[in-house]
């Protein structure tokens, strides 16, 4: 028996599906866990789980349709020997177009768990809705953020799936023990890719702020994601990007509240973690799970999708008080035990155990 994580990207890195990959795998309870990915990152920074077999079923070329399709006939045929080599196997896929690269017995043979990772509307596109009309049926358990969206999934998607479990992400770091003291500083985490994270509305949040309130922005991303930050914010003084950092608790500690400003999201992976250590949390309402991480004025402010005014407005209002700042801040530590590592890792390991 075997457990088979199926994801474009080497897990060895930063990302909010390959920090959930590395937590299924130290979750799962069996001997054998194989890791099927396309791509390994330009740099590693996590280092391989020695019980985790890495098998990449990427080719050398370039980005052409004659390598994309060499690419997808490799995993499947990575799928089938690897899946030949074992008995009453558990699959775990990310993305629901990865059922088409599956051959047929494997679909039929395999316990399949396909995990959400996206906002859904967005997770179920044009072609991934009609990969579901068509082989949804092989899968045995889909896995979503919250309520709200099993909610909405029983509602327009339900009749796919023969059972859907709320879990959460889970937080790697662990639980602070108090509360970070008020400063006006400003922190937020995220991958460097302008057309999800909507650097450029945080920009106009922090130009509508007093000048002593500061953002600092950690996260990596493409070379020319990057360059396009550096040079949004080239002028604006008071936001520094950091790159990213090795040490998520301590970048946290130092700032006492954290933003998002994000087109969309799936869950908000970074938000659990500021909430792990007591940050207040000020966010766009662009996407469900939002309101399950944030208790509106509980632990931070939800704003409507896009008003910069408001935005600015919640940060100020928190911060220029330690009542609401030191009631948020408790809220925070308070909740996050929802999200503490050991209790999703033994949510995973019960939907891991193969029946």
């Amino acid at each position: 028996m075997a457990l088979i994580t199926i994801n474009p990207m080497k897990s060895t890195t930063i990302g909010g599906v390959e920090t959930l990959i590395r937590e299924i795998q130290s979750s799962y309870r069996e001997v054998d866990v194989i890791e099927l990915y396309q791509d390994s990152p330009r740099e590693e920074k996590f280092p391989e789980n020695p019980k985790v077999d890495y098998l990449s079923y990427g080719r050398a070329g370039s980005p052409s349709i004659f390598y994309k399709v060499l690419t997808k006939l490799n995993q499947r045929d990575k799928i089938s020997s690897v899946n030949e080599k074992y008995d009453a196997n558990t699959i775990v896929i990310f993305h629901p177009n990865d059922l088409l690269y599956m051959p047929h017995k494997v679909r039929k043979s395999a316990r399949i768990i396909l995990v959400q990772t996206n906002r859904l509307d967005i997770y179920f596109a044009k072609l991934e809705t009609l990969v579901m009309h068509l082989l949804a049926r092989y899968v045995d358990l889909f896995t979503v953020y919250t309520v709200a969206d099993k909610h909405a999934v029983d509602e327009f998607y339900g009749k796919w799936f023969r059972a859907i479990s709320v879990i959460p992400r889970g937080c790697k770091l662990k639980t602070a023990k108090s509360i970070p003291s008020r400063k006006k500083k400003l922190i937020t985490i995220a991958r460097i890719h302008e057309h999800q994270k909507n650097f450029k509305g945080l920009v106009e949040v922090v130009k509508k702020l007093p000048s002593d309130y500061t953002l600092s922005i950690y996260g990596d991303g493409p070379t020319e994601e990057v360059n396009n930050l550096k040079h949004l914010i080239k002028t604006v003084p008071n936001i520094k990007f950091h790159g990213s950092t090795s040490d998520v608790t301590e970048a946290l500690r130092e700032h006492s509240l954290f933003v998002m400003s994000s087109h969309y999201e799936g869950f908000g992976q970074t938000l659990i973690e500021a909430r792990s250590q007591g940050l207040p949390i000020v966010a766009f309402r662009t996407f469900d799970a939002l309101s399950w991480i944030i208790k509106e004025d509980s632990n931070g402010k939800i704003i409507s999708a896009y008003d910069t005014s408001a935005f600015a407005d919640a940060i100020v209002n928190i911060l220029e008080s330690d009542a609401i700042f030191e009631s948020m801040a408790t809220n925070a530590l308070r909740y996050a035990k929802e999200t503490e590592k050991e209790n999703i890792n033994r949510i995973w390991s019960s939907a891991l155990t193969y029946e």
